[in-house]
């Protein structure tokens, strides 16, 4: 997912990202005040910083497999 490509987009509420997705760019998802939920497949090898930045309602966020990341992707 590239960088940005949702940023701000207040209608997303949940999030399924597609199994062929590897890489999430930085501030894809950014300023999504209303997304609640996100599930992380196990194809994910990397979330870039601020990826979730801004995300003030997103309370649940499923991983399908171990995956390390930096505190900066999912700041608030």
């Amino acid at each position: 997912i590239d960088h940005s490509t949702f940023s701000s987009c207040s209608s997303l509420v949940y999030v399924k990202i597609p199994h062929l997705v590897e890489v999430i760019g930085k501030w894809a998802f950014d300023n999504c005040i209303n997304l609640t939920s996100v599930v992380i497949p196990r194809s994910i090898n990397h979330i870039s910083d601020w990826t979730f930045e801004g995300c003030s309602d997103l309370d649940t966020i499923s991983f399908l497999k171990n995956i390390s990341f930096r505190s900066t992707s999912f700041q608030m």
